[in-house]
Order: structure tokens, then C-alpha cells, then sequence
């Protein structure tokens, strides 16, 4: 997430430095102070770019949710973390055909740095797509924060290579039996990346929320 200091318009918010974050419908880029969410109309008097900023990074655990009977099982693709010469070699060698399978046949809660955050939404999730073959993440330029095995850390950062590399969208909730999809879901605060194989209705990932307000899904090959 970049920031610097710039003035406000506003008096109250003189002294606060402008964070930004990428609109999840438009891919564009929006100025704020605060944590995105939606205005309130009943509000008046504050510009709508000073409540759009997430915080610097991804808060600590998700919020409360009411789940639906949609609401999917989780599958994990290995039990087994792959040990250093198998994660050097996933790197180095080409994939002739990627695919959001083999992200999910190589998902596990763990990346091969072996640290952890507060949030490893995206931190677990792109381990997996880079030891699928996906390995221009190592080196995107869209990537703000990395691990120390250069894992893109950020749910919003995942959101603009989902966006640079999509071959499909679906902008709600995903249907049953409509194949792989990389996913983004975003509520007031709060974001998350997973992906999914909707035919048999599971999810790679540190877990899924049906009932936040965004749900973006994206088919990458």
C-alpha cells in the first residue's frame, strides 16, 4: 500500500498522510485517511476519497459473519509442505499449461518462508500459485509487500493481478458447477483471496465469506 503526505482540503484531515487502494469494480486507484466503507447519506459534509483507504496492512481476523447454506468446505490440497528443493525447482522449471488446479493441488497453510502474519490470505495463496508455475508474481510489478521468499502479501495487490490476468469475470456470488475461479471478497475493513473449484464446491484458503457485500471472481489460465 503506498502513502505520502499530501494536503487536505478539509481541516481535519490536514495532518493525516493519504493512503490508496484499488477500487475492486473499476481497478482504479482511490486517495483516503480512513478505512474503506460505504458512505452513509445520511452523512454530510465529508468528501467520499477521505473514507476510502484500507489500513496499511490487512487487519487482524475476520469480522462476524452470518453464513449461508452456501457456504463452502474447505479442502486443502496437500497435507505436506514441499521442502526447499522442490519449492527451488517449482520456480526454476516452465509449466506448459497453468491452471487454478494446480494452484489448488499445491495449496497449503503455510508458505515455504515459513513465517506467518496477521492476515496469510494472500501470503498462502500466491505460495501456491507460484509453486503452480505463476511464477511472474515473484517479480510483478503490481506487488507492494512481500515475504521473505518474495510471496505478494497483500489481498489488494492479488485483486490487481487477478484483474491484469482475468479471462473471465463473474461480479457475485459464484454459481455451482461453473469451474475454477480465483476470488476476491471484500466487506467495510476487510478483505480476502482464495480460489475455488466451484464444481465440487470447495475453496483453497484460509477460509471463505459468502455474505460480504463484494464478491468478485475472476478466471485466470
Amino acid at each position: 500500500m503506498k502513502s505520502k503526505p499530501e494536503k487536505s482540503s478539509s481541516p481535519v484531515f490536514k495532518d493525516f498522510p493519504v493512503h490508496y487502494r484499488i477500487n475492486p469494480k473499476t481497478g482504479a486507484e482511490i486517495p483516503g485517511r480512513y478505512i474503506w466503507t460505504p458512505i452513509d447519506e445520511s452523512i454530510k459534509g465529508f468528501d467520499e476519497v477521505l473514507l476510502c483507504s484500507p489500513p496499511p496492512t490487512e487487519l487482524l481476523k475476520s469480522p462476524d459473519s452470518s453464513w449461508s447454506i452456501e457456504t463452502m468446505l474447505k479442502a486443502v490440497g496437500r497435507l505436506i509442505e514441499p521442502d526447499s528443493d522442490e519449492a527451488t525447482a517449482a520456480e526454476s522449471t516452465p509449466v506448459d499449461i497453468l491452471s487454478l488446479d494446480r494452484v489448488g493441488a499445491n495449496y497449503y497453510d503455510g508458505c515455504t518462508c515459513r513465517t506467518s502474519y496477521p492476515n496469510n490470505c494472500a501470503h498462502f495463496l500466491s505460495n501456491a500459485f507460484i509453486l503452480a508455475g505463476y511464477t511472474e508474481l515473484l517479480t510483478s510489478s503490481l506487488i507492494t509487500a512481500r515475504c521473505p521468499h518474495r510471496r505478494p502479501i497483500r489481498a489488494q495487490d492479488m485483486l490487481k493481478w487477478f484483474q491484469a490476468k482475468k479471462t473471465g469475470f463473474w461480479g457475485s456470488r459464484m454459481q455451482r458447477n461453473t469451474g475454477w475461479w480465483a476470488v476476491y471478497q471484500e466487506t467495510p475493513g476487510w478483505q480476502h483471496v482464495f480460489v475455488s473449484d466451484s464444481n465440487n464446491w470447495t475453496y483453497y484458503g484460509t477460509g471463505d465469506f459468502p455474505d460480504w457485500p463484494i464478491q468478485w471472481n475472476f478466471r485466470i489460465s
